[in-house]
């Protein structure tokens, strides 16, 4: 699995980690433009602080882990790439309350991009893993479209 589900949290608001961004050298905002994420989706939760979900390769993930550690910028970075293939996080359902008029763009994005991404990675043990642990009713219209191609 070349790319990785992440949740990013922020424990600052998106004004501040704008702050933050502004006071990055040159040469590390545009490492930070140059970082290759495939999709993202952006939100500031109920306490006001900014997290994203981001599907990036490894390589660039820990590149931009490199830039926010070197500027002292505080994160909170788990990998749900595992959970989210193995419906364990079911993404829709998480985010749901998320969604508002300024990111619903950016989250059916997000849902497009990252639903080709489990297609990606899912297999005929992981669907029944599932079925096994949760049972057939839990299985995801990804997983049902899994089974049927088989």
């Amino acid at each position: 699995m070349n790319y990785r589900l992440v949740h990013i949290e922020f424990c600052r608001s998106c004004e501040e980690v704008a702050e933050d961004y502004m006071r990055l050298s040159d040469i590390e905002k545009e490492r930070i433009a140059g970082v290759d994420v495939d999709t993202t989706f952006d939100y500031e939760d109920e306490y006001e602080n900014y997290s994203s979900y981001i599907l990036i390769s490894s390589v660039e993930l820990e590149n931009y882990k490199k830039i926010l550690d070197d500027n002292l910028i505080p994160y909170i970075c788990t990998d749900i790439s595992e959970s989210v293939i193995y419906n364990e996080i079911y993404l829709d359902e998480v985010l749901i309350d998320k969604i508002d008029k300024y990111n619903i763009k950016s989250y059916e994005d997000f849902t497009i991009k990252t639903n080709d991404w489990i297609k990606s990675n899912l297999n005929l043990d992981i669907v029944l893993d599932i079925i096994n642990k949760r049972g057939i009713d839990s299985l995801r219209d990804i997983d049902k479209e899994l089974l049927k191609s088989i």
